[in-house]
């Protein structure tokens, strides 16, 4: 048996298997486009927008039903962000300046926005820093046609995750999740509001290796920590405590 100490995202208990979830990245590269293709590369790019703004308004629907009103419009801001005009200028220069391929383009400007958004001093404009790569990913998944893919565990998990981005999170099938384990993200995050809005315990700041995959744990979400492969007494007091408290949340 081994203890880990995160950050508590949300209170409460869970006990099961270990799923890892891997990221399906879309794969692209730098690509050089000569000057007379360029504006046929923005308008690649524009059409892109088009269909990545309607998969927003999607996700924002399904995170209506899932988190309500308040948490969903995280959603109505990320449109917000994928319409500002410095953002979009940002990829149309380097498309027609710098004579690049759509997907390096945005890639380049995510980076950009979310490292300048990152550096800010007011901690609430900082999460934007997740908002503004979310977005970009949502861009260069219909840049590229290829949606981006959830990986879906056959039963009830604990989802072990490098981080979520606030899209992937609202997305998240919760009877197939028991809890979160992060390696990274913040109490504050996006993300974060919509895993409590969703009631999944949670915890983050964990660095835990690919080999957890498939292992038993017990998620303490209120004291932020992680035992790996619980003893048997531990076991059983940590699911007389979950029943507890299922038991409380029920009775209120």
């Amino acid at each position: 048996m081994e203890q880990y100490q995160g950050r508590a995202i949300y209170n409460k208990i869970a006990i099961g298997r270990m799923f890892l979830y891997r990221k399906s990245m879309i794969a692209f590269s730098k690509r050089h486009v000569e000057e007379a293709e360029t504006e046929s590369e923005v308008k690649r790019m524009e059409a892109a927008l088009k269909a990545a703004l309607a998969r927003l308004e999607q996700i924002y629907k399904r995170a209506l039903d899932e988190v309500g009103a308040d948490d969903a419009a995280i959603f109505a801001v990320h449109k917000m962000l994928l319409c500002d005009e410095d953002y979009l200028d940002f990829i149309r220069n380097m498309i027609r300046h710098e004579q690049v391929n759509a997907e390096y383009a945005v890639a380049s400007a995510g980076e950009h926005f979310a490292e300048m958004f990152a550096r800010m001093e007011d901690r609430y404009m900082r999460t934007r820093a997740d908002d503004i790569r979310d977005i970009s990913g949502q861009l260069i998944a219909a840049l590229s046609g290829d949606g981006i893919r959830m990986q879906e565990p056959d039963e009830p998990v604990i989802l072990l995750a490098d981080n979520l981005a606030p899209s992937e999170t609202v997305l998240l099938d919760r009877s197939k999740i028991l809890a979160l384990v992060t390696r990274h993200g913040q109490a504050d995050s996006h993300a974060s509001y919509l895993i409590r809005s969703m009631g999944i315990p949670a915890v983050s700041g964990i660095d835990f290796p690919d080999e957890w995959d498939g292992r038993t744990a017990i998620v303490d979400g209120g004291a932020g920590a992680v035992i790996l492969d619980p003893a048997p007494d531990t076991l059983k007091e940590m699911t007389a405590r979950m029943q507890f408290y299922s038991q409380r949340l029920w009775r209120d």
